[in-house]
C-alpha cells in the first residue's frame, strides 16, 4: 500500500469514528444487546457515548505535549551546550518513568488535595494535566533527534558557510522541514493517549465512573466481565482498534512523505 493510500484509508477511518461519536443517541438497535449496568441503554450507545470524550481529551493532550515538545527541542537547538544537555536529560528522565505508576500517584495526590480543600480540579482537566506531565518527553526527544539530523544536512552547512546565523537557519530552513513531522508525531500520540486514559480509567484512577469514556465504560462493567459477559466490551475493542489503525496509517503516511 502506497503512503497516499495509507493516508486516505486512515483518514476515512478517522472521519467514520468522528461521525460515530455524534450518533449514540440515535442508535436504537445494537447486535450486542442492552447494557447490564444501564438497562435503558444499548451496549453500542454507551460505547459510542464515551468515544467522543476520549478522542477530545486525547486530542487536547496530544496537542499540548506536541507543542511543548517542539518548543523544548527548539530551545535546545538554539541554546546548544548546557541548555540542550539539560533539556535532553530531563526528557530522558521523564521518558524512563513508569507511566501507569506516575499517573496513579498523581491521581492519589490530586484526590487528597481535593479532599483537604486545597485544590478542586475538574476530573477531565485533572486527567488531562496528568497525561500531559508524562507525555511531553517522547515528542521532545523525537523532535530533538529530527532537528539534529536536519542540522547536519548539506543545505544547512551551505547556509552556515554563507554566514547565516543559527536563529535564521532555524526559522528559514529547519522549521519548514519539520511541519509534516510535527503533525505526524501529533497523530501518533493521540491513540497512545487514548489507550493510557482508558487504562487508568479502567483501573479507577482516571475519569470518574459517571463521566463517559472508553475506559470508564469498561471499568464500570468489570464485574460483568468476570462473569463472562464479554459481549459488552466488543464495541470498545473495535473502536480502540479502529482508532489505532486510523491514526497510525495517517501518521505513517506523513512520515513516509517527509522521508521521501
Amino acid at each position: 500500500m502506497t503512503p497516499r493510500a495509507k493516508g486516505l484509508t486512515g483518514l476515512t477511518l478517522l472521519l467514520l469514528l468522528l461521525a460515530l461519536s455524534f450518533l449514540p443517541r440515535w442508535i436504537q438497535a445494537c447486535p450486542f444487546g442492552m447494557d447490564l449496568e444501564f438497562p435503558t441503554k444499548t451496549v453500542c450507545e454507551r460505547a459510542l457515548g464515551g468515544l467522543g470524550r476520549s478522542m477530545a481529551l486525547a486530542g487536547g493532550v496530544a496537542g499540548l505535549t506536541t507543542a511543548l515538545g517542539i518548543l523544548l527541542a527548539l530551545a535546545g537547538a538554539q541554546g546548544k551546550g548546557a541548555v540542550d544537555f539539560a533539556i535532553t536529560k530531563v526528557s530522558e528522565f521523564f521518558f524512563a518513568l513508569p507511566d501507569i505508576l506516575v499517573l496513579i500517584t498523581m491521581a492519589f495526590l490530586l484526590r487528597t488535595a481535593r479532599d483537604l480543600g486545597f485544590l478542586d480540579l475538574d476530573p477531565t482537566l485533572a486527567v488531562g494535566a496528568s497525561l500531559s506531565v508524562i507525555g511531553w518527553a517522547v515528542p521532545a526527544l523525537m523532535f530533538r533527534a529530527r532537528l539534529k539530523a536536519l542540522g547536519e544536512a548539506e543545505f544547512v552547512a551551505a547556509s552556515r558557510a554563507l554566514g547565516a546565523g543559527e536563529a535564521w537557519i532555524l526559522a528559514r530552513h529547519l522549521l519548514p522541514q519539520m511541519k509534516g513531522f510535527v503533525l505526524a508525531v501529533f497523530l501518533l500520540r493521540v491513540p497512545a493517549v487514548i489507550f493510557m486514559e482508558s487504562t487508568i480509567s479502567f483501573l479507577g484512577f482516571g475519569l470518574p465512573p459517571t463521566t463517559p469514556s472508553l475506559g470508564t465504560y469498561v471499568g464500570s462493567n468489570y464485574r460483568n466481565l468476570i462473569l463472562g459477559e464479554w459481549r459488552i466490551v466488543v464495541p470498545v475493542w473495535i473502536l480502540l482498534l479502529l482508532i489505532s489503525i486510523g491514526f497510525s496509517l495517517v501518521g505513517k503516511a506523513l512520515l513516509a512523505g517527509e522521508d521521501a
